[in-house]
């Protein structure tokens, strides 16, 4: 699980971005685009071996810090952006025709009346009464077509068909309904 409010903490100790690379002479630099401060430059220590000099709190101050757990984070920081794209591309409203037709239970529209629940099923899939079966023939009883449940199965016919879809949503965890 990614620790946001960490990175957060993190961003906010950081030198302020956006970061620039920054080149002068052969030394190249990180440094704030906004105010210029450096935030990584190259050195040479006192026995000739190169290195990186951190001004902010040096190799393990904010912004070494900050780097390093913020790219340590990105792939799943990109799978949540991902699966969250994923989410919201399942809640935009699609034409009809696109819909399931098994009998799955989908959030409906219409103009007229808005949203509603509804599937592409037959009769035989609702409870129905020995006489309501005793007045279906056999080719009503099993066509298919869209239908809602409320108040009762009730088939939906031309200008009363749904126009548009989406999956319904999921079902709040346990506990959080009451």
């Amino acid at each position: 699980m990614l620790d946001i409010e960490r990175l957060r903490e993190l961003q906010a100790k950081a030198t302020p971005g956006p970061l620039v690379l920054a080149t002068s002479n052969s030394w190249r630099r990180i440094v704030s685009a906004h105010r210029s401060i450096e935030v990584c430059v190259p050195c040479t220590q006192p026995d000739g071996h190169p290195d990186l000099y951190f001004p902010n709190g040096g190799p393990d101050g904010p912004d070494v810090t900050l780097l390093l757990e913020a790219w340590n984070a990105l792939a799943a920081l990109l799978d949540e952006i991902d699966a969250l794209r994923a989410e919201l591309q399942a809640r935009q409203w699609r034409p009809i025709e696109t819909a399931p037709k098994d009998g799955t239970e989908i959030l409906a529209w219409r103009d007229d009346c808005g949203q509603f629940i509804a599937s592409y099923t037959s009769p035989s899939a609702f409870p129905l009464t020995q006489a309501e079966l005793d007045q279906t023939d056999e080719e009503t009883l099993f066509a298919e077509d869209w239908f809602t449940q409320w108040p009762q199965a009730l088939r939906l016919e031309g200008s009363e068909c749904p126009t548009a879809w989406m999956p319904l949503p999921p079902a709040p965890p346990q506990g959080e309904t009451q």
